[in-house]
């Protein structure tokens, strides 16, 4: 069995030569052609490197989003709510019912948690408190914003 020589330390190799390797590896380095990248998929990435940034493209949400499951509203409509006073809404077809992930309806820019409503019969349910605006809805690119880095390259 042959035994390897040690690798050599800084202070047995003299400066000139050091450097000239160390400039020798950088003129390596700096000629040498990147290899194309290659597109696999998700499960054969694992232990790879990205040959570019990968960015979202779009946002994600990219609507505004329900948060939980209750009534959607105009905020302002609930702005005078209280027990007292409460803000009585008509049950009707079409009344924006919402769960979690649902496209807020056009106007609504709140949701009222079914715990917090009341009703005194079938026909009506009464709002006994303000909810402000956004209250419960996702915003756009919550969890992702078009352009946001995924991966930064390498």
């Amino acid at each position: 069995m042959k035994v390897s020589e040690p690798a050599p330390r800084l202070s047995d190799i003299p400066l000139d030569e050091a450097l000239e390797r160390w400039a020798s590896d950088l003129d390596f380095r700096r000629d040498s052609k990147e290899l194309p990248g290659q597109l696999v998929g998700v499960e054969e990435a694992i232990g790879r490197l990205t040959s570019e940034t990968v960015v979202a493209r779009i946002s994600s949400p990219n609507y505004y989003a329900a948060a939980t499951t209750g009534l959607a509203m105009a905020s302002h409509e609930t702005l005078q709510a209280t027990p007292d006073n409460p803000v009585v809404v008509e049950v009707q077809e079409g009344l924006p019912f919402v769960e979690p992930g649902y496209p807020m309806p056009p106007g609504c820019d709140t949701v009222i948690p079914f715990f917090e409503i009341t009703s005194t019969d079938d026909r009506h349910l009464e709002i006994v408190r303000p909810s402000a605006p956004w209250r419960n809805v996702r915003p756009i690119g919550e969890d992702l914003a078009a352009g946001e880095v995924i991966l930064p390259k390498g």
